[in-house]
């Protein structure tokens, strides 16, 4: 506004040879005043995380603009048009990424007041997007397992990327170096690796298993790993069961061993059977005349 507020219009018809000349009522329109739309966005954004756009409408003569900013070139959070609030607007969003980036976006301040008291301006900025960097870990489903056991590797890509791919690697310590007999695509930041069991050995222990995420024109890549430890199988005699079979003046003894191996591996090898005669205090490899037999354990893990 100005000092000559409040303006008042006037028409006058001048009249001819019919028509006398006449006044019109006076007519007070209101006087806009102009505003500047500026923005400002957050710094240094990065693919897939959230980014805040704010609008500001400032008017020449000091006043506070009310009123709505309409937010175009990129999805706000809620709805794109959004209400001033001591003369700003806020754009939240989480949808920017570097493959599309700069992104143009553009603020819209629509003419407000009742009467009209501001005129409408427009605010331009121009957004960069960075790659977002990510982290890879790696996790062993038995970090120390027997050479029998199927383990399986899971690598987790945070934050969680929209595309890429997963390598992976296995050096042994010494000997050859495994490969996954399985794997998975990274799907929802996550892939896999599978190694069979009888795959890993004593002597190639410790293995380093490294994941290594490609990246892709939104997301760096990064790599992780992690060590596996390979430790003998031990083993553990289920039951020892006696049947005594009469012939005559003889007795028959068949003792029944069952060995099972841990990770529900078989293992293989002799079992000892040691008999002693009047042996109070148990019968073993020591006990004083004791006679030693030797059984084969078979494939199912039994012995006799």
């Amino acid at each position: 506004s100005t000092a000559l507020d409040p303006y008042q219009i006037t028409a006058t018809y001048q009249g001819n040879a019919a028509f006398d000349t006449s006044t019109s009522h006076a007519l007070t329109p209101p006087v806009l005043e102009p505003t500047t739309t500026s923005l400002a966005a957050t710094q240094n954004v990065t693919s897939g995380n959230t980014a805040t756009i704010t609008a500001t409408v400032t008017a020449p003569d000091g006043s506070t603009p009310t009123g709505t900013v309409t937010f175009n070139g990129v999805a706000c959070s809620g709805s794109n048009t959004k209400t001033l609030i001591g003369a700003s607007a806020v754009c939240t969003t989480g949808t920017l990424l570097a493959s599309q980036s700069p992104y143009a976006v553009s603020a819209t301040y629509a003419e407000s007041g009742s009467p009209a008291t501001w005129l409408g301006s427009t605010g331009q900025l121009s957004i960069p997007v960075s790659l977002s960097t990510t982290t890879t870990a790696v996790v062993s489903s038995k970090p120390s397992s027997k050479p029998s056991a199927q383990v399986v590797f899971t690598a987790t890509v945070t934050p969680t990327p929209t595309g890429g791919s997963v390598a992976w690697s296995i050096t042994a310590h010494a000997g050859a170096n495994p490969t996954c007999s399985s794997t998975t695509a990274l799907s929802s930041g996550v892939a896999t690796c599978t190694v069979n069991g009888g795959t890993f050995t004593i002597a190639g222990s410790p293995y380093t298993i490294k994941a290594t995420y490609s990246g892709n024109s939104d997301y760096s890549g990064s790599n992780g790993s992690v060590t596996q430890n390979i430790a003998l199988i031990g083993s553990q005699t289920a039951f020892v069961s006696l049947t005594h079979g009469t012939g005559g003046s003889l007795r028959k003894y068949t003792d029944h061993v069952q060995v099972t191996g841990s990770d529900a591996g078989i293992p293989t090898g002799q079992v000892f059977f040691y008999l002693c005669a009047n042996a109070t205090t148990g019968c073993t490899a020591t006990t004083s005349g004791a006679t030693k037999t030797t059984a084969t354990v078979t494939g199912t893990g039994a012995a006799q």
